[in-house]
């Protein structure tokens, strides 16, 4: 697949090679037949991945039922929206959501909903990743996300006093496709990411990694608005991985964990150049670097039956600047 995508001063070329291969959930989830009349059909390991496949989905709506939407507003975006979009899943959730109505960009990568003062509040399977120092929606990918909701309006209590929207991502997994995809990215001023998606299951546990590294020579805006300042590369790595074990038939437990790594060039001022002195301050911190790693990671158990639906989470984030 080749699409060139012609931007504000840049020209992207987008080249994906994938081999995702779903896996026929009709076709698990009908029993085996078996003519002979003997009493091997109790031992039949060929139908197992049936009973994981019904049983996640099973355990996904209940999952659903945790999270409480009355009086909000909800709008998604699936996998194929986010695809068609011109840049593709080579953006970030927050880049993703600016055409959700309401939301508008303020400062880098971060966001507000409906000129709300509050935080956007992230969540990963209905998992609540907490705060840190950067905008979680700048460090995320859509290449995990099999489905992304911005839940607004009159939120319910469960979800806090001071969140301007919520975030729901719910990730890709192994289980309903097998597979993977290796997708190349690039344009002007030397951007070059590459990036690389997997998933697979195996017995009751589905897994879903997906990685990338970008290297840019425009990473930071320049001070003076110049298409090419000088002293301004970027080098980003980012990956997440997501792990779900179905433990019977009313509960799993699953790990998500993900991590970045971005470091910047601070771009030179007009006044480190030679010429006529420009009516701008200078800059302090011209000529030097600015480093941002996070990491975050949730482990969650999920228990439900007819009469009840019980998760409990145990995460934490870290970042440094």
């Amino acid at each position: 697949m080749l699409r060139i995508i012609q931007a504000a001063r840049r020209m992207y070329v987008v080249c994906a090679l994938s081999c995702f291969a779903m896996l026929p959930v009709a076709a698990l989830a009908a029993p085996a037949h078996d003519d002979d009349d003997d009493d091997d059909d109790d031992v039949r390991p060929s139908a197992a991945p049936a009973e994981i496949v019904i049983t996640a989905h099973h355990l996904d709506a209940a999952r659903n039922t945790v999270e409480a939407s009355l009086g909000a507003t909800t709008f998604a975006l699936d996998n194929e929206a986010l695809e068609s979009r011109p840049a593709g899943e080579t953006t970030s959730i927050a880049q993703a959501l600016l055409q959700a109505p309401g939301v508008a960009q303020v400062g880098k990568g971060a966001i507000s909903v409906r000129g709300s003062q509050s935080g956007v509040q992230y969540r990963i399977n209905n998992i609540i990743i907490p705060g840190g120092v950067a905008d979680l929606g700048e460090q995320l990918s859509p290449r995990l996300a099999e489905r992304i909701e911005l839940i607004t309006g009159a939120l319910p209590a469960q979800y806090g006093l001071e969140v301007g929207g919520v975030v729901n991502i719910t990730t890709k997994n192994g289980l309903y496709g097998a597979g993977g995809q290796l997708e190349l990215y690039g344009g002007s001023h030397g951007q070059f990411e590459p990036a690389i998606e997997y998933g697979g299951a195996s017995g009751a546990t589905s897994y879903f990694v997906t990685g990338s590294y970008l290297r840019d020579d425009v990473g930071l805006a320049s001070p003076d608005g110049s298409s090419h300042p000088a002293h301004d590369r970027t080098d980003q790595i980012e990956g997440m991985t997501f792990i779900d074990h179905v433990i019977d038939s009313q509960s799993r437990l699953s790990l998500i964990a993900g991590a970045s790594n971005e470091r910047f060039e601070i771009p030179e001022g007009p006044t480190d150049r030679s010429g006529p002195p420009a009516n701008l301050p200078e800059n302090p911190f011209n000529g030097g670097y600015m480093h941002r790693a996070d990491q975050f990671g949730a482990l969650s158990y999920l228990t439900s039956d007819k009469t009840r639906t019980l998760q409990i989470s145990l995460f934490g984030r870290h970042s440094r600047n």
